[in-house]
């Protein structure tokens, strides 16, 4: 959103490029930087202007320093990739309200901590929160199963039914014992072994060592919820698809996910990227006619990087709000002052004239009023736009976005046909112009590439809104999601099958927001089903 966008929602300002070109993009020839002030994830001082915060460089990370699909240690250098051995494997976590403590019943410092494991599963420690009857949020640490993954293609539908079963009834028998009882893990839940030590007869899990101690000291707690726990889980999928799949998926997952909320509208930006991305194959045809195969595929990659742009808007645009808003509330004392102290003079030379001094006075008090006006004017301007667009910068950031792909957009367009890479890097402003227009016409906002976020972790780094776009269309630039999203375990790419390279997508909102063990497994079965052919197979909602 730059200063010079039109304050009618439905306008369709000009794409303002504020940032550098990514290299071996064309140079653009109408290069104007945003007189508005941008923020990045930090501190933005008042009054700062310009493209892009000096301290706030790209870091750039490399692909061999992501994380591939199916693993959790760093990729070895790129002439020895480790080998893989499950392709489009699916995995699903199941967040529950039930509470975990450490050993004298503080919260459990860190998220995702491993607390047991079991060959199917690993029981970890994560966050949550509820608003108390004062209207204060409290956090506390809950638990959360991690369904290992498995290769859900291997054998008959039947087997691989067989195989998701045991694993959710195994998960089941631990989730009912922890509901059972309170009190220190190892004694809430048998078959514990402590960590370092042999496993006995009957054991079945394995306990962490942890900052808090051994973890089979934990403390298992009732929810401190007053609303109570009901039982019911918050289920995550992950499955891997092909290019070629990931347009037909988008409108799949869109089908079953739950309705859009102030902080989600996930479904609203998929149905925007599918509609923004055949209008771009219909501004600007290819040179030679595509294979159904490779439209679906730039089909697919267009939507995925228009869903992840309007998020990173929706994240600069609600940072700079609230900057506005503190500027406003700041300034809003001085300026009702100035106004009083102007009135009365202004009365005081309109009834008995002024001293030379009082003239001298007013004058004064109007260049400052005029000062602070110019300050807080473009912050009004921005804060009202975004007040009509609400809701900008509000809720989790990954909850956005119906499809969650677990590796960044460039590491996505690596995967594509050549024929699909060579179309969209050929054709980036003309793509870019296609996403601004639309962006005009739902939003009024405009595509302003000099935003910038920068993320928590340090070797993760920096990115504008122009290079992260970019990067998904062919720029070369390797940005990492979490600039956008914040921590995520960006596992790369499944190489397993050369010839059929997967990227892993998670699904935050299918199906109901909280189910039943039951219904868990029901939707499970729904989703492995779908997997195995996500083109020829529905997935249903009911």
């Amino acid at each position: 959103m730059s200063e010079q966008q039109h304050a009618a929602p439905h306008a369709a300002p000009e794409r303002k490029q504020g940032g550098p070109a990514a290299p071996g993009a064309p140079a653009a020839s109408h290069l104007a930087p945003s007189p508005v002030p941008f923020a990045v994830a930090g501190h933005v001082p008042d009054g700062a202007t310009g493209t892009r915060r000096p301290d706030a460089e790209p870091t750039i990370r490399p692909l061999g320093a992501l994380r591939r699909y199916g693993g959790d240690e760093p990729d070895a250098p790129p002439t020895a990739p480790r080998p893989l051995t499950i392709r489009r494997s699916m995995g699903l976590e199941a967040e529950t309200k039930r509470q975990i403590q450490t050993p004298t019943g503080a919260k459990v410092a860190e998220g995702d901590t491993k607390v047991l494991s079991h060959p199917h599963f690993s029981l970890v420690s994560d966050k949550t929160s509820f608003v108390n009857a004062r209207d204060k949020r409290i956090q506390y640490s809950n638990l959360e199963f991690v369904m290992k993954h498995f290769d859900q293609l291997a054998g008959s539908e039947a087997d691989a039914i067989a195989q998701l079963q045991v694993r959710l009834t195994a998960m089941k028998t631990l989730r009912d014992r922890l509901y059972a009882g309170h009190g220190a893990l190892g004694t809430v839940v048998p078959h514990v072994t402590a960590h370092g030590v042999a496993a006995g007869p009957g054991d079945e899990y394995q306990a962490k060592a942890s900052v808090h101690g051994d973890t089979s000291t934990f403390r298992v707690a009732p929810s401190p919820d007053p609303a109570g726990d009901d039982g019911k889980v918050y289920v995550h999928y992950t499955v891997g698809f092909r290019p070629r799949d990931w347009h037909t998926m988008l409108t799949k997952v869109t089908n079953v996910s739950r309705k859009d909320t102030a902080s989600t509208r996930g479904v609203q930006l998929s149905t925007d990227a599918r509609e923004v991305a055949a209008r771009v194959l219909v501004t600007t045809p290819p040179a030679v006619a595509f294979t159904a195969d490779v439209q679906q595929e730039v089909l697919g990659q267009l939507a995925l990087t228009y869903m992840q742009m309007r998020v990173f808007i929706d994240r600069t645009v609600g940072l700079q709000r609230e900057d506005a808003e503190r500027v406003l509330a700041k300034t809003d004392k001085p300026v009702k002052s100035l106004r009083t102290k102007i009135r009365a003079l202004e009365r005081k030379e309109a009834t008995s004239g002024l001293t030379p001094d009082e003239t001298d006075r007013l004058e004064k008090l109007k260049k400052k009023k005029t000062k602070l006006d110019d300050r807080r004017e473009p912050r009004e301007r921005l804060r009202d736009r975004a007040a009509a667009s609400e809701p900008f910068g509000k809720g989790q950031p990954k909850n956005k976005v119906v499809a969650l792909p677990r590796a960044s957009l460039a590491l996505a367009f690596s995967m594509l046909d050549p024929a699909a890479q060579g179309y969209l890097s050929a054709n980036v402003e003309e793509i870019l112009d296609t996403f601004s227009d639309h962006l005009g016409e739902k939003l009024g906002v405009d595509l302003t590439e000099g935003y910038s976020l920068t993320s928590d972790d340090p070797a993760v780094g920096s990115a504008s809104l122009g290079e992260y776009v970019r990067a998904g269309l062919g720029s070369d630039e390797q940005v990492s999601q979490q600039v956008l999203f914040g921590g995520m375990n960006e596992v790369g790419v499944d190489a397993s099958d050369p010839a059929a390279p997967l990227l892993p997508f998670e699904f935050r909102s299918m199906f109901k927001h909280r189910v039943t063990w039951d219904e868990l497994e029901t939707d499970a079965t729904k989703v492995l089903r779908w997997s195995r052919d996500p083109q020829g197979t529905a997935l249903p909602k009911d």
